[in-house]
């Protein structure tokens, strides 16, 4: 007589929100997200080429939503000018 199998446990992992990004321009992991609450703005900056900018938070927006709108006025060339970038 053999022994009764016992069933694998499967286990699921849950991707979890990224805290660094990619930059549009350098294309390095190197863009954080800051929130400031008081303001109701977040400031998104590249570590490695500086570039940074300022983003408006609305109601529900999270560090990602913020990264993905920064993203599109750099891509889209909007407000290139008002986009800091220190060398």
């Amino acid at each position: 007589m053999g022994r009764r199998r016992r069933r694998k446990v499967i286990r699921t992992f849950r991707r979890t929100i990224p805290k660094v990004y990619i930059c549009p321009q350098c294309g390095k992991r190197t863009v954080t997200v800051q929130i400031v609450k008081e303001a109701n703005i977040a400031h998104v900056a590249c570590g490695t080429c500086k570039i940074s900018g300022d983003i408006a938070l609305s109601d529900g927006m999270t560090a990602v939503d913020a990264y993905c709108a920064w993203y599109d006025e750099v891509v889209a060339g909007k407000n290139w000018k008002s986009l800091n970038r220190k060398i």
